[in-house]
């Protein structure tokens, strides 16, 4: 049960970042229509931005100069 209860909060977590990904409409009323606080809704954006960035491969940055 406490498997289940974690697998839909985490599907929860996925497509409220979705929705505010693809959405046009200000963070506050996305998580007031889902039911959470603007600082839960922020908590999962950034852990999906984090997990994101976890998954580029590491390698030379795009920015860089090359050597002369």
């Amino acid at each position: 049960m406490a498997e289940l209860k974690k697998k839909f909060i985490s599907e929860f977590r996925a497509e409220a970042v979705r929705l505010i990904q693809i959405s046009c409409r200000y963070h506050r009323e996305i998580a007031a229509d889902l039911g959470v606080g603007r600082s839960t809704l922020r908590n999962g954006i950034n852990s999906q931005r984090d997990r994101e960035m976890d998954a580029l491969p590491a390698g030379p940055r795009s920015d860089s100069q090359p050597s002369r």
